[in-house]
């Protein structure tokens, strides 16, 4: 039996009050920049600063995927530099790091240091909720979870009932608010300005400032 239980739309929404921007996602048929999609289409607008979180990863070149190996990933960014003996970008964005590499998600394991610092600050919800839509044109499930359990989880995506495409999880009050797309190792985050900047400081190769503007992967 899965530890996320099913909450009605009108529980999510009366949780979920954040503001999106004219041209998110959740109002519809995007309208996208000449950029692409970018951060606004998916984050609420009304928080201090962005984020995103790397999961593993690997990428491939011409012998095959890298670091080869089932389960031996990437876990952050510096690494993956290394093993190749080039230098890291400073600072290093989303967008330069795509470039450099294709970019292949691997399991969703949260950082533990990340799963700490944000169950700390969420310490006076009890509930995480997630939204789930399985496609645009597809339907669109809601869940609840306690919130111990949620971080005690190493992936929790694995425990879903429904295990993609694009997810919306936030705690009851809304402190902050992750969106994550099943095919890119990044969560993306919108919080206060001190748990992003605790997190960058924690998490160096793992955490990558954003601006709303920053293109969406």
């Amino acid at each position: 039996m899965s530890a996320f239980r099913a909450a009605s739309p009108a529980e999510l929404d009366s949780a979920c009050k954040v503001e999106f921007a004219r041209d998110s996602f959740v109002h519809g048929p995007v309208r996208l920049s000449s950029r692409g999609w970018i951060v606004r289409n998916v984050l609420p607008i009304n928080f201090e600063a962005y984020g995103a979180v790397i999961t593993p990863w690997k990428t491939s070149d011409e012998r095959g995927f890298q670091p080869p190996g089932t389960g031996n990933n990437f876990t952050g960014l510096a690494e993956a530099y290394r093993y190749f003996s080039r230098e890291m970008p400073r600072p290093l964005s989303l967008e330069r790091w795509h470039d450099d590499f294709c970019v292949i998600e691997q399991e969703k394991t949260l950082p533990a240091m990340f799963r700490g610092i944000m169950d700390r600050v969420s310490s006076h919800a009890q509930t995480i909720y997630i939204r789930c839509y399985a496609d645009f044109d597809a339907a669109v499930f809601n869940w609840k979870i306690d919130r111990a359990l949620f971080f005690a989880l190493n992936d929790p995506f694995l425990e879903m009932p429904y295990p993609r495409t694009d997810f919306q999880i936030f705690p009851a009050g809304v402190e902050w608010f992750i969106h994550h797309h099943d095919s890119e190792p990044i969560m993306y985050l919108a919080a206060s300005e001190s748990v992003i900047a605790e997190l960058s400081g924690a998490l160096p190769d793992q955490f990558i400032r954003l601006n709303l503007d920053d293109i969406y992967y």
